[in-house]
């Protein structure tokens, strides 16, 4: 028997290649994408022809935001305070996930495919 803490099927970061590309293949399940995102890992599909592949990434440096440190500039929080805009976490993700999913104008596709839709959602 294994423990989800000790599953692991990435290799070591550092031998991503200079666009940050570790690992392609593997499997968008939870196992995979928490064990993933523990190592600063995450999944990007790439269209190869019409093909779906699944591509995983760890850029050195990744970004990362402390929000002990996040600056936000006095005239977004006046519109933030001006009660324009709901900002809410943790409510109605499908709905969201489906929203980011949508192509931008000008645009026929998404980096955000139905498979991995389906796998957030099972998370």
């Amino acid at each position: 028997m294994r423990s989800l803490g000790s599953f692991d099927p990435f290799p070591p970061t550092e031998m991503a290649d200079t666009d940050g590309l570790l690992l392609v293949g593997g499997q968008l399940s939870p196992d995979w994408l928490l064990a993933a995102y523990r190592r600063g890992i995450f999944p990007w599909p790439v269209l190869y022809g019409k093909r779906e592949i699944l591509a995983w990434f760890s850029p050195d440096p990744r970004a990362v935001i402390e929000l002990d440190q996040l600056h936000v500039p006095s005239r977004l929080a006046r519109r933030m305070r001006g009660g324009q805009f709901q900002f809410t976490f943790d409510r109605d993700f499908r709905q969201v996930i489906r929203a980011c999913a949508e192509p931008r104008r000008r645009e026929s596709q998404t980096w955000i495919t139905s498979s991995m839709i389906r796998a957030y959602e099972r998370l």
